[in-house]
């Protein structure tokens, strides 16, 4: 499994961040719609939960644990999987669903670093909030 180095930039205006970075060179890889449901562990752990997430042309089961609060403190193993609804359908059985939601990202790629942009869109009355991974 690979490393993935992630962190979270609150309060930044996406649009000018996405300019700025393009200009410096970074090359815009894609536009995705996510669907995802997130289960809790059993027992629930609050630090650790498992992710069903598809973009529509790959899916993915990722487990997650959050081991402290650096850039590269979350623990990742992911599986690819070929059916949505059919994972979705087992995890449900095992696990205790918490919530599903979807996001729309952007991805770009500059000096074989990746920015990737996510807007989830919440539950609650389809509310949004942008950050930048």
């Amino acid at each position: 499994m690979s490393i993935e180095y992630e962190a979270k930039i609150l309060h930044i205006n996406t649009v000018q961040f996405v300019q700025r970075a393009e200009s410096l060179g970074a090359k815009k890889t894609g536009s995705y719609q996510f669907r995802r449901y997130v289960f809790d562990t059993i027992p629930a752990q609050a630090n650790k939960w498992v992710r069903l997430r598809t973009d529509g042309s790959r899916t993915t089961i990722t487990c997650k644990e959050i081991m402290n609060d650096t850039v590269d403190g979350t623990i990742e193993k992911e599986i690819v999987v070929d059916d949505f609804d059919q994972a979705l359908d087992v995890l449900a059985a095992l696990y205790i669903l918490t919530y599903p939601s979807k996001k729309k990202a952007q991805a770009h790629i500059i000096q074989n670093m990746q920015l990737g942009q996510k807007q989830r869109v919440t539950r609650k009355n389809n509310q949004s909030n942008s950050s930048l991974l």
